[in-house]
């Protein structure tokens, strides 16, 4: 039989298939299709909006290149070198404590922006009412001007014209900020913006020693075809141990790191939905070769091979995959248009920008075409067994005879392929190889419990105690066509997923939510001065029930060299990069800090080391590759310190105790700008006046309150938590599908015997009972899984990769097995239904 002929027969087939409306296709072709969308729709969604942001990114960035240092602005020479190369802007950025000028109401924290006569280079500030910057910021009788967000002036109860103080100087607010251009493109900001000249930064008497001042000078290239090269030209003119520079690619680095995070999760959830459907791909192929055995037959007797026949249906069932695969898509390709329409700029940085995008499409229908080869693969080999006496009697067929050692290795290639685009969707290939054994180990440990059951259900059915309708039942759930197996596989892995997701949620909100209150400080306090502490120490003895609990110095500085070596980021584990990329804070000590313990070598003899010295966190040592003897090198102010490592310590960040990621020996760091940190725990009807005391006395220090970076901590949190929810949703929408194949495939079978069962006396309520049991069973076993094997995921996760302690809130797990149970129980009333409704005098003409 040629090729040719081959195809016909196929084509005859599918064409059978379409005129009985995909009968025993539909559930293959909506699973494929619904996880190739997720799967395409979460990659289309990210190249779409990584699109706008490259698209913003000299408005993000300020300029074509940024050069930037913590507490000095650049020297004359800098700033020559700089406007050599293009137009320049200089900007400040600090964190400051604003409040009412009349005294009353709390402080606030908020971010100062102080800016110069040619800021913006580029993009536009719009401020309301609209007046020019230079307006809003000049001096009037005295007093300096400033422009807010509206944010700030909600939560200090103060409109347009009113005072505010910032340091020890009292602002007038002229205008709010409508449109800030390169808003997006700074670091993670714990207040509401404020925006003046140098001018009034330089009057409010924030600028001390070692005050946390960022200085950032941007640069706009003269001609478009050098922008792509400034930053490489600055890194080479410039003496970058005091500076850091930023090019375009470096432009809203927070949010495309974020970017890249989403895109990893929302993948993996489409693969998860991929992978449930992959069991719908099963299901659907082996029964599509049960209603095909009359054609196989045929077949066989006018002389088709196995490999022939097998062909045929490998034919059919990758042209219905391949409409499945198309749909979901178009589905997935469209995903960025409706995105952008949702999405606002307070969400966003930059404008997604809709297009079609090949590499996720191709990534996706990759996917979706190895899953269903894999999951095809078995029951496509099942035609092979099919005799050619089917056509005198209905008899089963099981693979007997060896499989062709051309179908392992064909098998073997598929999944060969798939495990290396699994590779391609974690930071590391490990991440990606991780989800997948995990979630393949998930499914086989749900095949193996409902093989278990249904090897312990036969024993129970000759056991007298159980009854009639008991041992019905159990006949249902032991018998080789039982839904138990596919609904088992199908919303468990759902739940599963559902339970872990919503447990470690709990866990965090748990950690940021009003239990932990009481174990964290009441304040942050930063900036202060090292002459500034014996005032701060005596406000805070003099307010009643506040307990200074900690202080420490601080330097800001980088991680220039590991072991004598460069350090690169690209190279250590993505858990710590942040350790390298920019300015860290370190300090030194004495003693062991509050709250950390020693897990391998020794703390510093209290006498001055003759040597540098320093103790790393355990987990930043273990992402770095470092352990004890090593070597760090840290520059601070273009001063480079290298220092051996002696101790590593445990650290539970969680904690909120002040913890630094590197502690030096006394002495390391001398000579380097110093300022000091310090945590309190106030009574809260003292936190007002205690503001107002170093606002009055101290009012270059910053007070950061734990409960309100908690609470946008936990709004995060929550936020994350629903796109958790929405994103499983995929997950059993897919189970959901799988599970309704699995029951109308069985459904035939099940009206059958009712109508035996009725005309041999059994009554509605009888067989009402006999359904109920076994759906209700069903779901319990589905129910119980997912809260066992999810809360171990989440205390697996929660424990080793986020290192908290686990806290799972159980009444969620709960909701999820009370979910599995009412499914379980519609989907027995769904055939419940049918059965009852079946006329026997009907369905016996057709036995």
């Amino acid at each position: 039989m040629s090729f040719f002929a081959i195809a016909r027969l196929a084509w005859a087939d599918l064409r059978g298939s379409f005129a009985n409306g995909l009968s025993g296709f539909r559930v293959l072709l909506a699973g494929l299709t619904l996880g190739v969308a997720a799967v395409a729709a979460s990659g289309t969604v990210v190249e779409s909006v990584q699109a706008g942001l490259t698209n913003s990114a000299r408005v993000l960035l300020g300029g074509d290149a940024t050069a930037q240092r913590l507490y000095a602005p650049p020297s004359e020479a800098d700033l020559n070198l700089f406007q050599s190369l293009g137009k320049t802007s200089t900007i400040a950025t600090a964190r400051v404590m604003a409040r009412r000028d009349d005294g009353t109401g709390r402080s606030v924290l908020a971010e100062l922006k102080a800016v110069d006569a040619a800021y913006p280079l580029i993009g536009q500030l719009t401020l309301s009412p609209n007046i020019p910057p230079a307006t809003a910021f000049a001096a009037q009788n005295g007093v300096p001007g400033i422009a807010v967000e509206a944010a700030l002036l909600r939560r200090m109860g103060i409109v347009v014209g009113d005072a505010v103080r910032i340091g020890t100087q009292s602002f007038q607010v002229r205008a709010i900020i409508s449109q800030e251009p390169d808003a997006a493109g700074g670091a993670f900001r714990l207040g509401p913006r404020i925006m003046t000249d140098f001018a009034g930064l330089q009057a409010s008497g924030l600028i001390q020693p070692g005050s946390l001042i960022t200085y950032k000078t941007r640069i706009l290239a003269p001609t478009p075809r050098q922008d792509d090269k400034l930053a490489s030209t600055l890194q080479s003119r410039l003496n970058t141990e005091n500076w850091r520079i930023l090019g375009l690619d470096d432009s809203a680095r927070r949010s495309q790191r974020f970017l890249e995070t989403v895109g990893k999760f929302l993948t993996w959830a489409g693969l998860t939905a991929l992978l449930v459907g992959g069991v719908g791909v099963a299901s659907a192929v082996a029964a599509a070769v049960d209603q095909r055995r009359t054609v196989v037959a045929i077949l066989k007797t006018q002389g088709a091979t196995n490999r022939q026949i097998v062909l045929i249906q490998s034919l059919v069932i990758g042209a219905v995959a391949t409409i499945g695969i198309a749909l979901g898509l178009i589905l997935g390709g469209m995903a960025p248009w409706p995105v952008r329409a949702l999405i606002t700029t307070e969400a966003l940085p930059a404008a997604p920008i809709p297009a079609i995008y090949p590499a996720p499409l191709l990534q996706a229908a990759a996917f979706g075409a190895l899953i269903t080869a894999i999951f095809a693969w078995w029951p496509l080999l099942r035609v092979r067994e099919i005799p050619a006496a089917n056509l005198l009697r209905d008899t089963e067929g099981a693979l007997h005879s060896p499989i062709p050692f051309s179908a392992w290795g064909l098998l073997a290639a598929l999944i060969a392929m798939i495990l290396y685009l699994m590779t391609q969707t974690g930071d590391t290939p490990a991440m990606g190889l991780g989800f997948a054994f995990g979630a393949v180990m998930v499914l086989a440990l749900l095949r193996g419990i409902a093989l278990v059951i249904q090897r312990i259900g036969v024993p129970l059915l000759l056991r007298p105690s159980v009854g009639l309708l008991g041992r019905l039942a159990l006949t249902n759930l032991t018998r080789r066509h039982a839904p138990m197996v596919s609904m088992l596989v199908a919303l468990g892995l759902g739940a599963t997923v559902l339970v872990s997701l919503t447990q470690v949620q709990g866990t965090l909100s748990n950690q940021l939510g009003d239990a932990r209150k009481d174990d964290y400080p009441t304040y942050f306090f930063i900036d202060i001065q090292p002459h500034q502490l014996t005032a701060f120490q005596n406000i805070i003895a003099e307010t009643p029930g506040a307990d200074l609990q900690e202080t420490a110095p601080m330097v800001r500085g980088r991680v220039t060299l590991l072991n004598g070596k460069p350090a690169d980021v690209q190279a250590v584990d993505p858990s710590v990069r942040w350790v390298l990329r920019g300015d860290r804070g370190f300090t030194v000590a004495k003693t062991l800090p509050r709250g950390a313990d020693i897990i391998a070598g020794s703390w510093w003899p209290e006498s001055v080391p003759p040597q540098p010295l320093v103790s790393v966190a355990e987990n930043v040592a273990e992402g770095l590759g470092l352990t004890i003897g090593d070597t760090v090198t840290v520059n601070v102010l273009g001063r480079e310190v290298t220092a051996t490592i002696t101790n590593l310590r445990g650290v539970n960040w969680a904690s909120l105790n002040i913890n630094f990621a590197f502690v030096f020996s006394p002495g390391v760091l001398d000579g380097a700008p110093q300022t000091l940190i310090a945590t309190v725990n106030v009574p809260p009807e003292q936190e007002i006046g205690l503001e107002h005391a170093l606002a009055e006395t101290l009012p270059n220090v910053t007070a950061i309150r734990v409960a309100d970076v908690l609470k946008r901590a936990q709004g995060i949190s929550d936020v994350g938590g629903q796109a958790i929810l929405a994103v499983t949703a995929v997950t059993v929408l897919a189970g959901l599908l799988v599970l309704g194949g699995a029951v109308s495939a069985g459904l035939r079978q099940r009206l059958n015997e009712a109508v035996i069962l009725k005309v041999l006396g059994a009554r509605r309520k009888d067989l009402l009972r006999v359904t109920a049991w076994e759906f209700l069973g069903i779901g319990l076993i589905v129910g119980a899984f997912a809260v066992i094997a999810g809360s171990m995921v989440s205390w697996a996760v929660v424990t080793f990769v986020l290192k908290l302690n686990w806290s799972p809130v159980w009444a969620h797990a709960g909701v999820v097995a009370l979910a599995c149970v009412v499914v379980g129980l519609c989907t027995g009333g769904l055939i419940a239904g049918r059965i009852l409704s079946a006329r026997p005098a009907q369905r016996l003409r057709h036995l």
